[in-house]
């Protein structure tokens, strides 16, 4: 886990856990205890953006045909967009 940096780790443990291992992990252990409602909210959230990158990856594939920055931010930000439209007409 120490290799991650500063990034944010979301893991919810199971029932045979231990708090041995790096000192981020004992953090996350500690966050998860102490704050377990608002951390589980961070954790699903986080699921679900990530299910819809899955997503999106399926239906149009893990390719972005463009090779400039710019354009490949416009390709990127359509495919949320075309993903957002799709699901809005299942409710």
């Amino acid at each position: 886990m120490d290799k991650l940096g500063e990034t944010k780790v979301f893991v919810i443990p199971k029932k045979n856990s231990t708090l041995n291992g790096s000192l981020k992990w004992k953090k996350t252990m500690k966050d998860f205890i102490e704050n377990t409602m608002p951390y589980l909210e961070e954790y699903h959230q986080r699921s679900n953006s990530e299910s819809g990158f899955a997503a999106d990856k399926k239906m149009l594939g893990w390719n972005v045909a463009q090779r400039r920055d710019d354009r490949i931010d416009n390709a990127l930000f359509c495919t949320g967009v075309w993903h957002n439209l799709f699901n809005m007409g299942r409710f």
